[in-house]
């Protein structure tokens, strides 16, 4: 199941290789956020935090607040809002969503503000993939990679002023 799983974030990660490319490196900052139910179903609130670069050389860090439900059968329904900040001090804004595998799967990142140049971002929504690392005696890895793939139609350069 997991070389599946590994094999749809690899085939993700190459769809619209042209065009923006996002990568985020967060890890997860907090325990015992979990409410289980009684049929095993799962609530989960998750703080992570990390470094991004994209295909344009910007860098910088991100934060999020992400809630998470969580079915037996591993299916999740993920929901969160998260802001980045460059190596020049502006700003995006964006939500995370998705409905698939708990330890990897795709969702879409959408744009909701930004500062400056990432403005003009705002409404752009791109996929994205997700693949949580597994580390021993934890339910959820303690990091993660992300890889958003924004189109060329999306035409983020020029939306960039670049």
């Amino acid at each position: 199941m997991k070389k599946i799983i590994f094999l749809c974030f690899l085939i993700t990660t190459k769809l619209l290789s042209e065009g923006y490319n996002l990568n985020w490196y967060p890890k997860e900052n907090s325990d015992n956020n979990v409410v289980e139910m009684p049929n095993k179903d799962k609530f989960s609130m998750f703080l992570p935090d990390g470094v991004w670069e994209d295909s344009l050389g910007n860098y910088g860090n991100m934060s999020c607040v992400l809630s998470a439900f969580t079915t037996i059968k591993k299916d999740v329904d993920l929901n969160g809002y998260c802001v980045a900040t460059d190596n020049k001090k502006d700003k995006f804004w964006v939500n995370l969503s998705r409905n698939s595998f708990e330890s990897a799967g795709v969702g879409q990142m959408t744009f909701i503000d930004g500062t400056n140049k990432y403005k003009n971002l705002t409404g752009v929504v791109c996929p994205y993939g997700v693949l949580w690392i597994d580390t021993e005696g934890r339910s959820r890895g303690q990091g993660s990679i992300i890889k958003v793939k924004c189109s060329k139609d999306k035409e983020i350069n020029k939306r960039l002023g670049l």
